[in-house]
């Protein structure tokens, strides 16, 4: 059992002082609610309460406040406290005047203040009491994790220095494990092999051990994935340090230990909960913004055909999950047929081959002079992607996962990069919203392979959330 137990207590304790902070208000008189039993059938108020509470949660989740590194730091826990409730309220805000304007009307001031009392208590309890518990804590067995480190070179050596000498959160680093076999018996003449990969489910059941360092030096990306798997059988959090993942620790928020930047690869315990959970997410989601935006559809088919001959929606054969094709649907916004384009598949393929970085516009190597005027418009916002809400409805995509890619790219990936094609290909996704114009091909691909491995409806809410303001400032196509 992961002695990461501490997050759901603190989880805990937050839904325990956002409830306080709502009884408090009302117990002052200051808010119109009565919590009498009867009350609780007025579901405007009940709507209140849960997005009150779900909102803030998930905002608090967002800005990372449930990690040991920003917990505690002070500055950086109080601003991401602020800046998750104050995000909270203007959600809250916006869903209540659009669909309950008059609730919203009679209870606008004191809706502020149950958001002003919460703001209060959390920064007193998490700032100031929680904060100094933890560090004067911080040996406590709630807090200590058994750890192993698997790699036995000069980078395993370095994680183990930095948790022994400077570690911020309790490790009892129990020694290491051998990524291939050989003879060695000791690291920094302190800490034992415990044995090699081989026997790391026996290893890890008789000594308890909590988490998995990996910390392997040249090695392949093959290989690393190979390793990464054979944790994941053993159900325990897995850290990587590795050069091959820097992309995720310069794109993503990431936990740190002794300031070593160490990326999580999970293991979804309920998998098929997930997925049953994310597939009626994306049902109703979708179906909900294409009835909607349907107006808004009609008005661009109109634009489309007025500017040039053609078709309103663009259809090509994508790659989706399991390297299955499907009918991917876009708005046209070039001229001419893309099937016919020999200039976009041969720079793509070059641009695989090279490693071409973001500067580079992955994924978008394009005949920009078959683009029309509208579909420069429509790029630039995204808004030729919406008809792919389409295919989530259809089964073919998700709100949320990696790209789809075209045959011929398919055709060129290699074995290990193909992992991205685990699940269902999505609208958006983890590259979309960390990565763009930053990041070449491989690292594109390493994201896309770490959002396989962490996927949950938290990561998926954050994509989304985070992905509206990316569309709105004009990153998110071209």
């Amino acid at each position: 059992m992961s002695k990461q137990k501490y997050k759901y207590f603190i989880l805990l304790s937050d839904v325990f002082f956002l409830m306080l902070s709502l009884y408090i208000t009302a117990f002052l008189s200051i808010l119109s609610f009565d919590f009498k039993v009867s009350k609780y059938l007025n579901y405007e108020l009940s709507l209140f309460i849960l997005l009150f509470v779900t909102t803030i949660l998930i905002y608090f989740r967002t800005e990372n406040l449930y990690k040991l590194n920003y917990i505690l730091v002070k500055s950086h826990q109080l601003v991401a406290i602020l800046k998750s409730i104050l995000y909270s309220c203007l959600t809250t805000c916006i869903i209540l005047v659009i669909f309950f304007p008059k609730f919203f009307y009679e209870n606008r001031n004191e809706i502020i203040v149950s958001y002003t009392v919460a703001t209060l208590l959390i920064v007193l309890y998490r700032v100031i009491f929680l904060r100094k518990f933890l560090i004067k804590k911080k040996s406590h067995s709630i807090l200590v994790s058994n750890v192993v480190i698997i790699g036995t070179g000069n980078l395993a050596k370095k994680v183990a220095l930095k948790a022994i000498i400077d570690n911020p959160v309790a490790i009892n680093l129990l020694g290491f494990i051998d990524e291939k076999e050989s003879n060695i018996q000791t690291v920094l003449s302190i800490f034992d092999v415990l044995g090699n990969i081989e026997n790391l489910k026996e290893i890890v059941e008789k000594r308890r051990i909590d988490e998995i360092i990996i910390a392997v030096e040249n090695c392949s990306y093959e290989k690393i994935l190979e390793i990464i798997d054979r944790c994941r059988e053993v159900k325990i959090p897995i850290r990587i340090h590795s050069d091959i993942f820097n992309v995720i620790n310069e794109s993503l928020p990431i936990e740190r230990y002794a300031n070593i930047p160490l990326v999580d690869f999970r293991t979804l315990k309920n998998l098929s909960l997930y997925n049953f959970y994310k597939r009626i997410i994306d049902i109703l989601l979708s179906s909900v913004a294409l009835i909607i935006l349907s107006p808004f559809f009609l008005i661009i088919a109109i634009i489309i055909k007025i500017e040039s001959k053609g078709p309103v929606f663009f259809k090509q054969k994508r790659i989706g999950l399991n390297g299955k094709e499907f009918c991917f649907y876009k708005f046209r916004s070039m001229v001419g047929k893309e099937e016919d384009d020999e200039f976009r598949k041969q720079k793509m393929i070059e641009f695989m081959n090279n490693n071409g970085n973001g500067e580079g516009k992955f994924n978008k190597v394009i005949n920009s002079n078959r683009i029309t005027k509208v579909g420069r418009f429509l790029r630039k916002y995204s808004i030729d992607e919406l008809p792919q809400l389409i295919n989530v409805v259809k089964g073919d995509m998700s709100l949320v996962g990696p790209r789809p890619c075209l045959p011929y790219e398919y055709e060129n990936y290699e074995e290990w990069q193909k992992k991205r094609f685990e699940v269902l290909p999505g609208c958006t996704g983890i590259w979309q919203v960390y990565g763009r114009g930053k990041v070449n091909f491989i690292d594109s691909i390493i994201l896309d392979i770490f959002y396989v491995s962490n996927r949950s409806p938290w990561l998926d809410t954050v994509l989304i959330l985070k992905t509206l303001p990316v569309i709105i400032s004009g990153k998110g196509g071209g």
